[in-house]
């Protein structure tokens, strides 16, 4: 009889024997919790599923899992106490979980670029899925890729072991060489706002980039005839060469983002105007204005201010230098001002007031401006130009090194007596710039000292009005440039949308390393930057860094020793640390230093990560009943642990992935069959597992077009659980792989246009006999059988299997159950989903004698039955049930001509000599290697369509990826056509309804 209870003040109705967490998830309240698995009773390790329950005038906190309805119930689930107590349960448990979410380069990296991620895409070859993962949070990978100043190799790990990756170089690598391929990303459809951006340098350029992605009309305008800002006109060619540039740009504004050029806020543009004409205006004009030395002489001919020393430059302008040159100041403006005089014929001296340690320029730069013959005279400062009717000599004095100053450096002090001539022809003052503030101050928006004041969402003071990039940074790096674009763009989105934008906090755990972590790590060199020799570099703005060859990029990146964890956007732990804003070390946990265990080639364990939520240990002893992991130990010394000791590498198991993915943390995780592991943040695709007729759903976890694991889909019959086979051995590697049509000339194999390939095959007279593999698509299996039957041959699958005559509801509502010994141990997920089915009140027997006529068996095909029972066959074809039902069986393959389908018909035992052998494959090895013509095929991964499994359950398959092979039924269609099939289908889908209205095919 139906209980009532009330839940969160409204009240609901459910079954007694329910749980809080089964009523909650039925209504659509999530419950915290690490510990629960459906199948078994409730644990309550964790104590995260906490919820509030009223008694009376009393109220308690109750563990939801463990906690059973009853009839007016009144239950709170996210009150200030239940969200304190969950908290505190998290923050306990964090106190002695031991790892980095993600690893310290990205948490350096200003604009959160996800660097181990395409770090591992680069080792692993996938270059064009790599320049796409930058883009997610940086449109201008080939800028950043030149100039950044990669502070994000400052923090990298290697240089624990040797030298850091060369981060910036890899990206420079994969975004010269993948952009051109990457399309420009789906606009979605048009929101109706437009937004105004003023400034077209690297925050301009990143917020318009954002906004379109948002589906907003974008216009974007700038003082200069091109767009680019700073990037085209501060820094010089030989570093971000302009034909890259230009291109990176034009990716951009192809998106469908309007550029206005030679348009100046203040003269051509009014804040009040924009105002009216657009729904959001986006300030990012940069730090043009330079910093005067205010020293005599600063106002004679030849005296330059650098920015605007390499603006002229850039714009091509003549500028006369003469042929002595000083550079002042120490910053990057200052390397870059030295170095493009060097190539304007003059011979440089750098002048900076502290000594080389303190100077900001990147240290990279410096060396190279040496070896360009750039003389640098340290602790000394111009205080005086002088000449007549231009420079003739700079007056300067030594300095010394006093306190630190507000930055952090010793502030230099002159030295009294100390000055000195340097005859010079031109002077650059290269000693920093500032935003114009003045002129957006007039404009009615609120400035400090130095920058605009904006709000977390980069609002200004005037509603609707942001800014970005050196406006509120002051003069900044192009890094952190792009970083303040993109969170503004979201917050112009936010604004347009009537949203309230709140700047995403995300949990990170991060611990402790030392040189002591890494001593056993092989040593690899780094890979060096081919450059162009310093003698040819003078003579020209040409590019300095010629860029990593492929074996270089590849071996770069996989001297990553991979520091974040590889379950980061799967980890429960972390999302619920998140989620109720946990602090790491709010506790002091014990201290845990276990040895890390990859000695399994498909799994790694990390017991430092482990919270005790015994899940694993529950999932092994409980459901698996093989006992693989348990506690051990007892007190802060618990661990969870592979018996007396041993590695799960010697485990003989075949759900050892089912312990990965029920793993909340990371304490288990999967080691790809790839150089590097990621993680990355995958597109789950539902489909089916091909491993066997059991016909697991799953999920494809995909990256772009690369798929990249299976993964657990909790909503299935099969309660998420993946033996072995469809966890690490199901995804097809597509190595070798046939990728186009070829045909047999004097007995060699001859690449062919599909055309050719299928004409030859219309023109062979007789018989067809057509072998397919039983993981066929009912879809495919039915245009192939009305193509055998139409050339007068025969349709066969192998390897035979007897069928089942029983459903997977029969088993659910079976009062006995018999599981043959063979079929537990070959296929060994029936033990964990047999446990579900026995708690509806079956009875498992023992001797297939003993089985009542209600009750249902279990068997592997090569098993005998006693008479009429009925039974669930268990076979290893994924479709071998639903091609019989279609009407195919085994036959023998006597025609002239052979279509293999999927499968090797000598393997088979199969004969084909003397036949005309066609063969459609995935492979380009085995029955490829011997047939006359050979047609390309999808793998599983790549298709759509219908398969029947051993319980007679319906299901799909869903194409995860794409091949760029033209899809499998459309190639048999047309051989069919050739042959004189007349049924002409436009779709998949049709196929599928003329399957469904003659068979009766039911999916679920």
């Amino acid at each position: 009889m139906p209980i009532r209870i009330e839940l969160d003040g409204r009240e609901v109705e459910t079954e007694p024997g329910k749980t809080l967490l089964e009523v909650c998830k039925a209504n659509g309240i999530e419950i915290p919790t690490l510990c629960n698995l459906s199948e078994l009773e409730p644990y309550g390790a964790c104590r995260l599923c906490l919820v509030e329950i009223e008694a009376g005038e009393e109220k308690e906190l109750a563990t939801a899992c463990t906690t059973l309805v009853r009839d007016g119930l009144k239950v709170n689930t996210g009150t200030k106490e239940v969200i304190e107590a969950r908290r505190f349960a998290l923050e306990l448990l964090l106190s002695t979980h031991v790892g980095d979410c993600v690893g310290p380069c990205k948490l350096e990296c200003p604009a959160d670029i996800d660097v181990q991620g395409y770090v591992g895409l680069i080792a692993n070859g996938q270059f064009e899925e790599a320049v796409r993962l930058v883009r997610e949070k940086a449109p201008l990978p080939l800028t950043l890729g030149r100039v950044c100043p990669a502070p994000c190799e400052d923090e990298c790990r290697r240089r624990l072991v040797d030298k850091p990756i060369a981060i910036r170089q890899l990206k420079q690598f994969i975004a010269e060489k993948a952009t051109k391929k990457d399309p420009s990303p789906p606009i979605p459809p048009k929101s109706g706002k437009r937004v105004a951006v003023i400034g077209a340098g690297p925050a301009g350029l990143t917020t318009a980039y954002y906004l379109r992605l948002k589906g907003h009309r974008v216009d974007i305008f700038d003082q200069l005839s091109e767009p680019g800002g700073m990037l085209r006109y501060g820094i010089p060619a030989y570093r971000l060469p302009r034909d890259l540039l230009g291109e990176e740009i034009g990716s951009i504004l192809k998106m469908g983002i309007r550029f206005h050029s030679n348009k100046t806020l203040g003269k051509d543009l009014t804040l009040a105007r924009l105002r009216q004409e657009y729904d959001a205006v986006f300030l990012g004009t940069g730090a043009w204005k330079s910093i005067s030395m205010e020293i005599p002489g600063e106002g004679l001919p030849r005296v330059y201010l650098g920015i605007d020393f390499l603006k002229e430059t850039a714009s091509g302008a003549r500028v006369e230098l003469g042929k002595k040159v000083i550079v002042v100041g120490g910053g990057n403006t200052a390397i870059d001002s030295a170095r493009t005089a060097v190539r304007l014929g003059a011979e440089v001296t750098v002048l900076y007031r502290r000594t080389s340690h303190e100077m900001p320029a990147h240290e990279s730069e410096v060396e190279e401006a040496k070896e360009e013959g750039v003389d640098f005279h340290f602790l000394a400062a111009p205080v005086e130009i002088i000449g007549k009717d231009r420079v003739e000599k700079a007056r300067c004095i030594e300095m010394e090194l006093g306190e630190p100053d507000v930055s952090g450096r010793r502030r230099p002090v002159p030295i009294q007596g100390s000055e000195f001539d340097l005859l010079v022809d031109s002077v650059i003052m290269a000693c920093g710039q500032y935003p114009d503030l003045e002129l957006i101050s007039r404009g009615g928006i609120k400035v400090g000292r130095r920058v605009t004041e904006v709000n977390e969402g980069f609002e200004t003071n005037l509603r609707g009005v942001f800014a970005g990039g050196d406006l509120v940074l002051g003069p900044s790096t192009v890094v952190e440039s792009i970083a303040t674009g993109r969170k503004a763009a979201f917050a112009v989105d936010a604004f347009l949308r009537n949203e309230e934008y709140k700047p995403e906090k995300i949990y990170t755990h991060k611990k402790e390393v030392s040189e002591a972590d890494y001593k056993d790590r092989e040593r690899l060199p780094r890979e060096q930057m081919p450059m162009l020799p310093p003698a040819e570099r003078i003579k020209s703005f040409e590019p300095v860094e010629l860029g990593f060859t492929e074996e270089q990029a590849k071996a770069e990146a996989k001297r990553c020793i991979e520091c974040g964890c590889l379950d980061v956007f799967d980890c429960k732990l972390k999302k619920y640390a998140q989620a109720y804003g946990a602090i790491q070390d709010r506790f002091k946990g014990a201290s845990r230093d276990f040895e890390i265990d990859d000695r399994h080639p498909r799994i790694t364990s990390d017991p430092n990560k482990c919270i005790l939520c015994g899940a694993c240990a529950r999932l092994t002893n409980e459901l698996h009943e093989e006992g693989v992991m348990d506690f051990a130990f007892r007190g802060l010394d618990a661990v969870v642990t592979p018996p007396l000791g041993e590695s799960l590498a010697h485990s003989k198991s075949k759900l050892l992935g089912d312990l990965v993915e029920f793993c909340p943390t990371g304490a288990l995780v999967e080691k790809l069959e790839l150089p590097k592991s990621g993680p990355w943040d995958c597109e789950k695709v539902k489909t089916q597992c091909v491993g066997c007729g059991m016909g697991c759903e799953l999920n494809v976890d995909k990256l772009g077009n690369l798929p990249i694991k299976t993964s657990k889909l909790e909503e299935s019959w099969n309660k998420g659980h993946l033996c072995d086979i469809g966890k690490f051995e199901i995804l097809p590697t597509l190595e070798g792989r046939t990728s186009t049509p070829m045909v047999r000339v004097n007995g060699k194999l001859k690449k062919v246009s599909l055309a050719e390939a299928l004409d030859l095959i219309g023109k062979k007279k007789g018989p067809v006999d057509v072998l397919i593999s039983p993981d066929t698509t009912l879809e495919e299996a039915y245009l192939l059988k009305e193509l055998a039957e139409k050339r007068g041959g025969k349709i066969s699958f192998l390897p035979a299997a007897r069928n089942s005559n029983a459903t997977l509801k029969d088993v659910e509502d079976a009062k006995e159950i018999y599981i043959s010994k063979e079929a537990f141990e070959e296929f060994p997920l029936i033990k964990v989903l047999s446990k579900s089915w026995l708690k509806k009140g079956g009875r498992l027997v023992k001797k297939l004698e003993e089985l009542g006529k209600d009750g249902i068996a279990l068997v592997t095909s090569s098993e005998e039955l006693l008479g009429s029972t009925s039974r669930v066959v268990l076979g290893w074809g994924a479709n071998s049930l639903g091609l019989s039902k279609i009407g195919i069986k085994q036959e023998k393959m006597l025609s002239p001509i052979l279509f293999a389908y999927g499968i090797d018909p000598l393997k088979e035992g199969v004969p084909t000599a003397n036949k005309f052998l066609i063969a459609q494959s995935v492979s380009s090895r085995g029955c490829a290697k011997r047939a006359d013509v050979v047609l390309p095929m999808n793998s599983w991964v790549e298709k759509d369509g219908t398969l029947v499994s051993s319980f007679g359950r319906v299901g799909r398959l869903q194409g995860a990826v794409k091949s760029g092979i033209i899809e499998d039924w459309r190639v048999i269609q047309q051989i069919g056509e050739r042959f004189g099939v007349k049924k002409k289908y436009n779709s998949l889908k049709e196929i599928t309804a003329a399957l469904t209205k003659k068979f009766n095919f039911q999916q679920g």
